[in-house]
């Protein structure tokens, strides 16, 4: 089965994973404003979406507004969520969601960082280690991880 995990941050990334066969896409983003600001490219992600192999099913996180955070990222998550659930319906991919501590606590990786997640990634999948070795492909190792975490689901 096919499978494509999403990080759906504005630093995230798509996995596509079929078997041992992975495809990494980063989230399109533009440059917006003053400084790093940046945005959703909605066409390029629309774009991206609607380019890639068949999927079963799209699995990402279930991301719940956490108030201490404050309301700019209550607002971008929200902005984010709802991006790519339109973009799944409009291109007619299932979307199965996950809450982070569901899928991490599976997986052994509960109340540990991204760096382990990128190290479990790397370990489970050797071939595409090279693709994970910089502290941000954290966004592609835990695409990938929810595929993981989908596949053994059954």
């Amino acid at each position: 089965m096919a499978w494509l995990g999403l990080d759906q941050g504005l630093g995230g990334s798509l996995c596509w994973r079929n078997g041992s066969e992975i495809k990494f896409y980063d989230v399109p983003v533009l440059r917006a404003g003053k400084g790093n600001r940046r945005i959703y490219d909605i066409a390029e992600c629309d774009a991206l979406i609607g380019a890639l192999p068949a999927v079963d099913a799209v699995i990402t996180e279930d991301i719940h507004v956490i108030p201490r955070n404050g309301a700019l990222t209550a607002f971008s998550q929200g902005q984010s969520t709802m991006l790519w659930k339109v973009l799944c319906w409009v291109h007619v991919l299932p979307l199965r969601l996950v809450t982070p501590p569901v899928w991490k606590r599976a997986l052994g990786l509960s109340g540990k960082g991204k760096d382990a997640s990128l190290a479990l990634a790397r370990e489970l999948f050797p071939q595409v280690a090279n693709q994970l070795k910089r502290v941000k492909d954290d966004g592609r190792a835990e695409a990938l991880l929810l595929t993981v975490w989908q596949e053994r689901q059954g």
